[in-house]
């Protein structure tokens, strides 16, 4: 429904305040308690609690969206701590160092690319870069060697996982989930279907028109 970006300034719960501990967005430690008055109106107060449900819509979509990104970034960060640890074991085991095991399981093992493959890349993708395969040629070389080796170190590490057992139970975070009302909306499909795609679309948009047909 539209890609928010919060920014920094916008979030104060952004990482500029990582210096101060955990980061928490929808219940960080400074925010007012539910029932605390953020205003008050002759005798009525207006708590925090009704001022999150009024602000949800526009909140929750940044919410989702730093959850979200927050816990692509802790998988990537705890994804190469493991394979770190996972090569410093194996090379342990067999006395040497990691770069040299890396160098022995992986580097080795990705030969050059042949004339054949890189003219046969050359083809796929000429129309793009639009120059002669002599000038590129040693760019292709260069990133096939690297998509090689990339390749066979995934490979090797998968085998290092199942030998040496790796558990992560790093659990991806739950969002803000929306109930949206579907009576009386055109439908395709069965009632009971497990899973429902709710499509929003502005029909004065000749794409999405044209989609709808």
């Amino acid at each position: 429904l539209g890609g928010c970006k919060a920014s920094p300034e916008a979030n104060p719960d952004s990482g500029a305040r990582g210096a101060r501990g955990a980061v928490r967005v929808g219940g960080a430690s400074d925010e007012p308690a539910a029932d605390s008055a953020v205003a008050k109106v002759g005798d009525t107060s207006i708590t925090f609690a009704a001022l999150l449900e009024k602000g949800k819509t526009q909140l929750n979509p940044i919410r989702t969206e730093y959850l979200t990104k927050r816990h692509e970034i802790l998988k990537g960060a705890l994804d190469e701590i493991v394979e770190q640890k996972l090569l410093d074991l194996e090379a342990k085991a067999r006395g040497m160092d990691s770069k040299a095991l890396l160098g022995a399981e992986v580097e080795s093992k990705v030969p050059a690319p042949t004339d054949d493959e890189i003219k046969k890349f050359y083809e796929m993708v000429k129309d793009r870069i639009e120059e002669p395969l002599d000038k590129v040629k040693p760019e292709i070389t260069k990133y096939l060697k690297k998509t090689g080796v990339v390749k066979v170190r995934g490979e090797f590490l998968k085998s290092l996982r199942a030998k040496y057992k790796v558990e992560v139970n790093l659990q991806a975070p739950e969002v803000p989930r929306v109930e949206v009302s579907e009576a009386g909306a055109p439908a395709i499909g069965p009632e009971n279907a497990p899973i429902k795609i709710i499509e929003f679309s502005d029909f004065e948009c000749p794409f999405c028109s044209r989609g709808a047909k």
